[in-house]
């Protein structure tokens, strides 16, 4: 928290991704409760894998 009140991501970035397993619920949830959206599906070292995104605007 800044001393205006508002929050700020680190060095000024306005998105961050996260990546998390499909069957990782636990994970998901939390990405979700953070604000995170589901972006889509990838493909990483040959699983299939959850592409979070946070935008601060």
């Amino acid at each position: 928290m800044t001393p205006s009140g508002s929050k700020r991501l680190a060095s000024g970035l306005t998105t961050v991704q996260a990546v998390t397993l499909p069957y990782n619920q636990p994970s998901n949830r939390l990405l979700e409760k953070l604000g995170f959206q589901l972006q889509r599906q990838i493909m990483l070292y040959g699983h299939s894998n959850n592409l979070y995104e946070y935008t601060r605007t």
